[in-house]
């Protein structure tokens, strides 16, 4: 039987693009669905893989803080589970525990001119590579060239996060054989150098009742420089507390300074402020104490945000200002001027601020923040007072 031929006819066809998925399918139980499931769709019209999830460790332990830095160009993770430090890195997928610290209540990890450091309500942790031990503070220089005879001028007053001071002497004619403290407490000597060299102990004396040093041994023109354990005073142990029990910290990098702030304490609005060190009295202090970091926190070193219930939520960089957030109000300050007498916190916003802790974020040079009710944009009009210079950006997400 011959077979019958049809004339065939030409459709012209066309494709639009992607025009999303028949979400009525997902309820007939079509499994091809499935296979989108890990796709977005892009303003272009097409589909884009979502990054996925992956069980990085099996434990049973609560995860208190994480932190993350690039190393050498990779991304770096810290975790603190329970008492445990551990390290984690994606690029070869490695977890690793690097060492446990003392029980403490809350903590939190920050970064420092890029070492790594760990806050609890306890004490300061720095994390190095394959240990996790207490950090040296800065000791600060608190008498600078002081006679013999009597006490100088305090050149530098005590840190916060640090139970020693030094103080540097320089014997004149006629010298006398004792080196005093002036007015603070101190508990035991340290160590003493004289003429760059360690002075031993059975040379000298810690005369407590006096508070002073006894010399057995010195000459006209010899400089000495003691590093002494001091007793805090009732203000001092005050002010750590408050500040140990701070929930963040914000670093800014300026030209020629960089200011670490600590806040976010539930009881206040107070935030606690690095102050900068002189290069040549760091290069002083870190010949006789090389292991100690430039984090120094003088007393009184904090400013407040006058808000009575609301607390501090964010701290942010926008342009050459920093916004300060509380639940219900923006504030700024210009961080430059921090340690000066003309320092000043200006309002910007009465009623909007941000809900969530660290619920800030820089989006190329805008603000993005977490309101109440809605997520919000910062203008660049924050220099006075101004309802207006936010605007809602979550009614098209």
């Amino acid at each position: 039987m011959a077979n019958k031929s049809y004339k065939r006819t030409s459709y012209k066809m066309s494709y639009k693009g992607f025009e999303g998925v028949n979400l009525k399918k997902t309820h007939l139980g079509d499994e091809s669905i499935s296979l989108i499931e890990n796709f977005r769709l892009t303003e272009d019209r097409s589909l884009e893989k979502r990054c996925g999830f992956s069980k990085v460790a099996d434990t049973t332990s609560n995860v208190s803080a994480t932190f993350k830095i690039l190393i050498n160009g990779y991304e770096t993770y810290y975790l603190l589970c329970e008492n445990a430090v551990l390290k984690y890195t994606p690029h070869d997928n490695e977890l690793t525990l690097i060492s446990a610290v003392k029980s403490f209540e809350s903590a939190y990890f920050f970064e420092y001119l890029g070492s790594v450091y760990l806050c609890t309500d306890q004490t300061v942790y720095e994390i190095k590579e394959k240990k996790v031990e207490e950090f040296k503070p800065y000791i600060p220089l608190y008498g600078k060239d002081w006679p013999s005879s009597r006490p100088g001028t305090v050149n530098e007053a005590p840190n916060l996060l640090c139970d020693k001071v030094a103080i540097s002497y320089k014997f004149v004619e006629p010298s006398h054989g004792f080196l005093s403290f002036g007015d603070l407490n101190f508990s035991s000597v340290d160590k003493i150098y004289r003429n760059g060299e360690i002075f031993p102990p059975e040379k000298y004396f810690f005369d407590e009742e006096f508070q002073l040093i006894a010399l057995l041994e010195h000459t006209d023109g010899d400089e000495f420089f003691a590093i002494l354990n001091v007793i805090p005073s009732e203000e001092i142990l005050k002010e750590r507390e408050e500040l140990l029990k701070t929930k963040t910290s914000s670093v800014f990098y300026e030209l020629n300074n960089h200011n670490l702030l600590f806040w976010g304490n539930p009881s206040n609005n107070k935030i606690y402020h690095t102050k900068n060190v002189d290069s040549d009295t760091y290069n002083l202090i870190s010949k006789y104490a090389p292991k100690t970091t430039s984090i120094y926190v003088p007393p009184k070193s904090y400013f407040e945000v006058n808000q009575k219930t609301d607390r501090i939520k964010a701290i942010i960089r926008h342009f050459d200002r920093v916004l300060i957030m509380t639940e219900t109000s923006t504030w700024m300050t210009d961080l430059i001027s921090l340690e000066s007498e003309d320092f000043k916190l200006k309002n910007v916003n009465a009623s909007l601020g941000c809900a969530k802790l660290c619920g800030a974020i820089r989006v190329n040079n805008n603000v993005i923040s977490l309101g109440k009710r809605a997520a919000y944009c910062w203008t660049s009009n924050t220099d006075e007072l101004n309802e207006c210079n936010a605007y809602s950006i979550s009614e098209n997400i």
